[in-house]
């Protein structure tokens, strides 16, 4: 799921980077560098839903999953979380990590770090289960593995909204003052 570094915030956006970033740019009102904190809640609310409505999709017996309907809705999460990841990358951390306050700067550190594992994790079950074929061959295992990434994604969604969000939004009132 994570793509190569971004570009730093000087550059201008170039290929494959430029066309995600015309997709999340309208989303974000407040400039670079400033912590576009309200966008990403938003990103979280859409994530959340989508998180939900596939744990429901999973909450039944795994003989009765609809591959297709799974596969469908697990590629919309990828894109929704890879525009997510791409915010992150390009506007919270780059400030986050320069932050004026050594704690915040250390908390982006390991959010960072424990994201890109969580990232790699959703990439690998994405991977794994590419095609509606897998997920009929192997409905458990689909509805097993795909349980317990959800639940770790919302839990990070939840600690994100609760911990780093909070720190980057006081760390941005506090340069306001």
């Amino acid at each position: 799921m994570r793509a190569p570094s971004p570009p730093s915030a000087t550059e201008r956006p170039t290929g494959w980077w430029a066309r995600l970033w015309r997709r999340i740019e309208p989303s974000i009102s407040e400039p670079i560098p400033q912590i576009a904190t309200a966008e990403l809640r938003q990103q979280h609310e859409r994530l959340r839903t989508r998180l939900e409505a596939l744990r429901c999709m999973l909450s039944h017996d795994s003989g009765g999953l609809d591959a297709t309907q799974l596969h469908q809705a697990l590629n919309e999460l990828r894109g929704l979380l890879g525009e997510h990841f791409i915010a992150e990358d390009y506007l919270l951390y780059p400030a986050l990590l320069h932050s004026e306050s050594s704690e915040v700067a250390k908390l982006a550190r390991q959010f960072q770090a424990e994201l890109g594992c969580l990232a790699q994790r959703f990439e690998r079950f994405c991977t794994h289960w590419s095609g509606t074929e897998k997920i009929r061959a192997s409905p458990a295992a689909f509805n097993a593995e795909g349980r317990v990434l959800i639940e770790a994604l919302l839990n990070r969604i939840t600690l994100e909204d609760q911990t780093l969000y909070s720190a980057a939004d006081r760390c941005s009132a506090a340069r306001r003052l």
